[in-house]
């Protein structure tokens, strides 16, 4: 350490004086002190311990020139501010010793200046050797300020940290601020191309507002334990093992409205590294980052949350280009946006062996993976639950161009509306562009895939070498894969929608009509089936619509749109559409193993199977244990059905049109009579609005005058409305011209909208409002008796008929017969006849 000689201390106390001497006996405070640039005072500071102090040190001085490291005793309260001697506005460097703090109620305050003296911890009793020692000494760690004790409170601003380290024993750690308990409290810090931590924390707590650290041979900051919290700190550049801007292995790490911003790690994190830490980030910017692991963040153990800020541009040339989180009990983001992050697994994020994952509200826009997971790749993620996520534009060149998951459980919205929906635009990968699910058997339970509400558009296939088959999703689990609400609004261009292997399968409401295909009058040519399904455990198909696709070059007539190969239970297909296609063997195809056996039941239920060009392609071929067909509706065929079951079919209340070339034929070819429930020789079946064999611009939906209206089974389940079934999956047409909520088919006046028979009768306007004739428009009260002649048309109650006097006027009313002009009054009116005429008398002038 450097040392001072016995000559500069008595200079120091000379200058002094007795002045200061009796302020310091009487114990007046605060005592203020003046520093001048050349005044030596380490012997003064030795008398004034344990007081409150202010010293006011003048623009240039150097205090090593008399000590190297302050030690305050306990109850010191020292500040030292920096003064602009000269009143230019210029402050000349100024250079402060090192302080430690290491006793009870030692605070201190620092203003200004750079601190260049060192303190030193040394040995294992964490005893500060620092101080007026002479030669250097052993030590644990040299800083320029050590906060040792639970009390010890420690503000700086706008104070620098001096790189020279002459002196120095080279077998111990430098850093600039280091906290092994109590609190550090530090403002406006710029720090630039230190080769050592600006700070580290082994306890106690770190606060910084404000300030930058730029460049640098190590990570800026190291925390072991204890609390480091920032605010509107910038870390710039930079190289280090791990961590460049932070380095955290323990303790907790709340980073709030700060940037980090080009840093190279060599292994972890290029911008923050994080083990066993709780870490928390609120509003930060990562950008630029690069490292093996976590380009931007990496954080293993402990748990993470980040909520808001942007993931820039990192690189990882392993996993997770902007984030890499691994083994943490908890993972949060929210509100955040990544950017162009690369990495060969996780483009954006990667996350491995994770309890539960919640991604809310986030935004992930061309990220890229060279191998898997283009925005997101999940591996053991025991709960990853995917709310209102946003992947847009990301890329894999070999699978889940936007999700790729191993072994992992992920839920995308929920049917409940605490979940928000999510949706994966412009994805590329060969397979599942959009989403890529992998069991390898290292699982946790319940592996699978849940989405609800998912859109999907715009998807590509990529260009990889020697790929044949894209789809947007591929699931290979034995575990759930449920779809629910998935629709296609950009279409899927030339991807099939779905392969899944072993999964129980539910998918419900899909929606797959392309839109941009329509606009082009040409469908997209697929080279697997749109939904491919390899021996499901269980397959639940209802309300799906999909067109717009066609078998492409030599598998033309060989690939069927809708495939399950060898089920291992059963299968529903119900109130689904396919319609379009020109060139798929069959629009829906069941077949068993290899060995031809198969126990499954299929029932296919009240679908519409529609070709686009008669005598070129099936509607439904079928060979199952068992296999029930019944309401449903196929136009513009070949053959309408193929049935074939080992313990028989049951085939009722389906409707074949006059372009269905054969209705049913059997396993071995032949044409089979249907049964007398079902129609074989139809009028043209009335869709509406006219089809078109290369559009899916209009639904074929059914015309009230279509004979698949209430054709259904009777006994069955009814429709909403309570009528008998339709045949087929599409409903009537249903338009309402004049907006009064009647449909036209049931609107006696469609394009009035005061008439329509959802409304209510309005007595004496002339219209037939509730389009019911049988309900009088001038008899409120139903008594028979028109509004003109009832004497009360709210009461059904009728009153005696009368006949009706000369002169138009009734007595009552009711039902009056009218009566000759001149003829007498009956005798019983004589009375009161007699009654009005006095009266009147009597009112005469």
């Amino acid at each position: 350490m450097r040392s001072t000689t016995s000559a500069t201390r008595g200079l120091a106390a000379a200058l002094f004086g007795g002045l200061a001497m009796a302020a310091w006996a009487a114990d007046e405070a605060p005592i203020v002190l003046q520093i001048t640039t050349d005044m030596a005072w380490s012997d003064i500071v030795e008398q004034i311990q344990g007081e409150v102090v202010t010293f006011q040190v003048s623009e240039g001085w150097d205090a090593l020139q008399s000590v190297d490291c302050l030690t305050l005793a306990a109850g010191s309260r020292w500040t030292f501010e920096l003064i602009d001697t000269t009143g230019d506005g210029m402050i000349s460097p100024t250079r402060l010793p090192g302080f430690s703090l290491g006793a009870a109620g030692a605070t201190l305050t620092v203003t200004g200046g750079e601190l260049s003296g060192w303190c030193a911890l040394g040995g294992d009793t964490g005893e500060d050797t620092g101080g007026d020692t002479g030669e250097a000494e052993e030590a644990d760690v040299y800083a320029h300020v050590i906060s040792a004790h639970p009390d010890a409170e420690i503000t700086l601003t706008g104070v620098g940290l001096g790189v020279d380290t002459t002196g120095l024993s080279v077998t111990a750690p430098v850093v600039g601020l280091y906290g092994l308990a109590g609190s550090l409290f530090v403002a406006d810090q710029e720090v630039a191309g230190l080769p050592f931590p600006a700070v580290q924390l082994v306890g106690g707590t770190f606060i910084q507002l404000r300030g930058s650290y730029i460049g640098g041979a190590t990570s800026a900051i190291v925390l072991s334990d204890g609390t480091v919290s920032l605010n509107e700190v910038s870390f710039t550049g930079g190289r280090a093992e791990r961590g460049v801007g932070v380095d955290a292995e323990g303790g907790a790490l709340l980073i709030t409205d700060s940037r980090f911003d080009g840093g190279v790690a060599k292994t972890y994190g290029g911008a923050i590294a994080a083990q066993g830490a709780v870490v928390v980030l609120d509003d930060v910017a990562v950008a630029s980052g690069q490292a093996a692991e976590g380009g931007g963040v990496w954080a293993q153990g402990g748990s993470l949350t980040i909520t808001g800020g942007e993931i820039t541009g990192n690189v990882a040339s392993e996993r997770g280009g902007g984030v890499f989180i691994d083994q943490a009990t908890q993972a949060k983001v929210k509100e955040s946006s990544f950017t162009g992050n690369r990495a060969p697994l996780g483009g954006g994020l990667s996350v491995r062996s994770v309890e539960t994952l919640e991604i809310t509200d986030t935004l992930l826009t061309d990220d890229a993976a060279s191998l898997k997971g283009g925005g997101l790749h999940l591996q053991q993620v025991s709960a990853a639950r995917l709310c209102g996520l946003t992947l847009s534009g990301a890329t894999a060149l070999v699978s889940g161009g936007g999700i790729y998951a191993t072994d992992s459980t992920i839920t995308l919205g929920a049917e409940d509306g605490s979940c928000a929906a999510s949706q994966i635009l412009g994805a590329v990968a060969p397979q599942g562009a959009a989403l890529s699910v992998i069991d390898t058997g290292d699982a946790p339970d319940d592996v699978g895939l849940s989405a609800v509400d998912l859109t999907l558009s715009q998807l590509n296939g990529g260009e990889a070498e020697g790929t044949t088959k894209d789809q947007a999703i591929y699931v290979s689990t034995p575990g759930a894969l449920a779809l629910r609400g998935l629709t296609t609004p950009g279409g899927l261009g030339s991807l099939a929608l779905l392969t899944a292997i072993e999964a129980e399968v539910t998918l419900h409401d899909v929606s797959v009509v392309n839109e941009a295909i329509t606009q082009s009058s040409s469908f997209a040519a697929v080279q697997q089936s749109v939904i491919s399904l390899t021996r499901p455990a269980s397959v639940d198909l209802q309300r799906a619509r999909i067109c717009g696709f066609v078998a492409q070059g030599e598998t033309t007539g060989a690939l069927d749109m809708v495939t399950i190969d060898a089920p291992a239970g059963d299968v529903l297909l119900e109130q689904s559409a396919l319609w379009g296609a020109a060139s798929f063997g069959a629009l829906v195809r069941v077949i068993p193993d290899d060995s031809g056996l198969s126990d499954a039941e299929v029932i296919l239920r009240h679908n519409s199977l529609i070709g686009g060009i008669k005598d070129f392609q099936d509607g439904a071929t079928i060979f199952a244990g068992s296999v029930v067909a019944t309401g449903n509706l196929l136009s513009r065929l070949d053959v309408g059905l193929v049935l074939s079951g080992q313990d028989g079919e049951t085939e009722t209340y389906n409707l074949f049109s006059e372009t269905v070339s054969t209705p049913r034929r059997d396993e071995g070819g032949q044409t089979v009579r249907i049964d007398d429930t079902s129609t074989d020789d139809v009028a043209p079946l009335d869709l509406v609005p006219a089809f078109k064999e290369t559009s899916c611009a209009a639904l074929p939906e059914l015309l009230e005058s279509s004979p698949a209206v209430n054709g259904g089974d009777p006994t069955g389940t009814p429709d909403p409305d309570g009528s008998i079934p339709d045949q087929g999956a599409l409903p009537i047409t249903l338009d309402d011209t004049d907006g009064d909520g009647s449909f036209d088919v049931d609107d006696c006046a469609p394009d009035d909208p005061t008439i329509g028979d959802t409304l209510d009768e309005v007595y004496g306007d002339g219209l037939d409002n509730d389009c019911d004739p049988s309900t009088i428009d001038d008899d409120e009260d139903g008594d028979g008796l028109s509004r003109d002649v009832d004497c009360d048309d709210a009461d059904p109650t009728l009153c005696p008929p009368v006949t009706q006097f000369f002169g138009g006027r009734a007595a009552c009313g009711c039902a009056a017969a009218t009566a000759t002009p001149g003829a007498p009054w009956p005798l019983w009116l004589a009375p009161l006849a007699g009654i009005i005429l006095r009266r009147r008398r009597r009112q005469a002038p």
